[in-house]
């Protein structure tokens, strides 16, 4: 009896020793002490004991990341408990390993769930029986059936305001709020979380009135209301520390960095997404909480044509997402990386990408994520020529985002869209479009927005030949841009402003008088490009700056530029470049007098810009070689 005592003693000070290392994050020694628990529990014949033990363990090892070695540990859990046939203790541990399967999109997770909540029915528990009606509803939700998670989530939030419980009630507002959100009914969401909020409130919990606030906040950003968005997370985040949640604090620097960055406060928005990864890194939370600032870090620095560090970034949270077994993390991280392939032309990487993420996205039913990926798949086809392809998936990537409520997204697959159709002279109704679009941007504050529809704008004046008004367009976009500091967007414009101003009039040596402000726009452009390995907009800037030289009668350094425009044009098969440099290689050779070479490349040109549709630029050939 003397030695069993002992036994359990020491697994009580084990025990001791590991909650307080959890405590403080030193969660490998906390892991280590829980195994020296079990030890002694097991030896002195204590099974309940051990139970917890292992329940407690593998809630750690997820914490750390080692997310198999949990499901090991919580199934062994399950096991003991099961042989013990204490019903209660079966509950918790089905309870709690349904959890992690739901966070994994393990389908084991719904029958366990079902399973615990009928147990915790018969317990009479309450408290228990509605966190399981909570995750059925998240579980229902992520699989897209909403009407069904709207009924389990509707219950838990009755069972526990019967149980007294304002936290548990709150969070399942929370979660209801969310689903409204994702269904685009912005006033059932609104309701779902200023309810939560005065629950919180009522009951002083100050971290639950700060998620409440954040998805306030993430309302609100989501239908474009930015000023409002950045005052709930600013009073998130002013919860979340006097509460000291951590991981908390660290997801609400996330949400308020990217809604400065989407009002045009870049350098604040980057520092508090910067503060996300700093504060997740050195509390130890190398799990989801540090995989999302880094793929929003990531995202952002891709924008602002930082990519190897972007890159780097993303790829830290890939690594982290598929260590945790997280499918939708992983995928969203690798939809990110593709836009940075988009954008700096390496299509086939971009390509293959989006159809590894289609597959996982139909697999684990990612329904979020069919938005950003069929957007990703327009601007791929459509700068490759699949014009077909392109303007299915961006109606496709439109209804998505409508369905799910983000009015910001919806608006910048419209610009992707109507640019598209420009170039194929199906302007009718992409002014009202614009406009409808402009004035929202303008409510929201949203500077990226204003910004995107200024220079659609300027497009849609350049193919309609008003060239006047396509250049104070692009005027008025430099000046938001210098806020938002994009180098992808000020190299695009750069080249466009470039493009027009040839286009204006039918200058030579003698009579061109914007020479300077052309020049300076496209040097301008292909600095950017060439510094930041934006290719596409490189091979772009080669086919334009060969015009300028040609104007200026120097064919041998137009025919050089041309050379190296096609040979990108070619390694990228971008379709239209490679058609604009046969067009200004067709003037050249006129210029020259060489009529075969004229013939050929002419009719490179045709066929590139038939294959494209690209009506607008059809109609210039045609009109140049009357």
């Amino acid at each position: 009896m003397e030695k069993t005592n002992e036994k359990i003693a020491a697994g009580d000070r084990a025990f001791r020793q590991g909650l307080t290392a959890l405590r403080e994050g030193r969660l490998d020694e906390a892991m280590q002490a829980f195994d020296l628990a079990f030890d002694r529990y097991t030896a002195a014949g204590l099974g309940e004991r051990a139970v917890l033990v292992l329940l407690k363990k593998g809630m750690t090892e997820q914490a750390a990341g080692a997310v198999a070695q949990a499901m090991e540990t919580l199934e062994r859990a399950l096991e003991l408990s099961r042989n013990l046939n204490d019903i209660g203790r079966i509950a918790m541990c089905e309870s709690t390993l349904a959890t992690l399967y739901l966070d994994r999109g393990d389908p084991r997770a719904e029958a366990l769930l079902l399973t615990a909540l009928d147990r915790y029915r018969a317990l009479e528990d309450a408290n228990a029986a509605g966190a399981q009606l909570g995750n059925l509803g998240l579980l229902y939700q992520g699989r897209g059936e909403f009407d069904k998670a709207r009924g389990f989530l509707e219950e838990a939030a009755a069972v526990f305001v019967s149980a007294g419980n304002e936290a548990g009630a709150a969070a399942s507002l929370r979660a209801f709020g969310d689903l409204s959100r994702k269904t685009g009914e912005h006033e059932l969401a609104t309701d779902a979380f200023e309810r939560s909020l005065v629950l919180c409130r009522q009951s002083g919990d100050l971290a639950g009135e700060a998620y409440s606030r954040r998805a306030l906040g993430q309302l609100r950003l989501s239908m474009g209301h930015v000023d409002v968005a950045i005052g709930h997370f600013r009073t998130a985040l002013n919860l979340h520390v006097q509460a000291e949640d951590v991981r908390g604090a660290s997801a609400a620097h996330l949400d308020l960095g990217n809604a400065l960055i989407a009002k045009g406060s870049v350098d604040e928005g980057l520092k508090a997404l910067e503060e996300a990864v700093r504060l997740a890194h050195e509390r130890g939370l190398n799990n989801e909480s540090l995989a999302s600032a880094l793929l929003a870090l990531g995202t952002q620095q891709g924008q602002r044509g930082l990519y190897e560090l972007a890159t780097g970034q993303l790829e830290e949270a890939e690594a982290i997402y598929a260590r945790l077994g997280d499918p939708h993390g992983l995928t969203a991280s690798r939809l990110n990386r593709a836009g940075l392939d988009v954008v700096c032309g390496h299509w086939d990487s971009a390509e293959a990408v989006l159809q590894a993420a289609a597959v996982d996205i139909d697999a684990a039913g990612l329904r979020s994520l069919r938005p950003s990926m069929h957007a990703l798949r327009g601007q791929l086809a459509q700068l490759r020529g699949r014009v077909a392809e392109a303007e299915e998936t961006f109606g496709l990537a439109i209804d998505g985002f409508r369905e799910v409520g983000k009015e910001r997204l919806v608006h910048a697959a419209l610009i992707s869209r109507a640019i598209m159709r420009m170039e194929m002279r199906r302007t009718q109704g992409i002014a009202a479009e614009l406009t409808e679009i402009e004035e929202a941007s303008k409510t929201w504050g949203n500077t990226e927005s204003q910004i995107d529809v200024k220079l659609a704008f300027a497009d849609l004046a350049r193919v309609e030949k008003r060239y006047d008004d396509a250049i104070l367009r692009y005027d008025e976009a430099e000046v938001l841009l210098e806020a938002v500091q994009s180098p992808i967007a000020l190299s695009s414009l750069s080249l466009s402003r470039a493009e027009v101003r040839l286009r204006k009039e039918r200058w030579d040596a003698q009579t061109f008088g914007e020479l300077s402000a052309v020049e300076e726009d496209l040097l301008r452009s292909t600095r950017i490009a060439e510094a930041h390995g934006f290719q596409p907009r490189l091979a772009l800037g080669q086919v334009w700056l060969a015009e300028l030289a040609r104007r200026q009668g120097d064919l041998t350094l137009a025919q050089s530029t041309l050379a190296r425009a096609h040979s990108l044009a070619a390694s990228l098969h971008y379709t239209i470049c490679g058609a604009l440099a046969a067009h200004v290689g067709a003037r050249v050779a006129r210029d020259r007098r060489d009529a075969a070479q004229f013939a050929a490349l002419f009719e490179e040109a045709r066929a590139g810009f038939e294959h494209m549709e690209a009506l607008h630029h059809l109609e210039e050939l045609c009109e140049d070689f009357e």
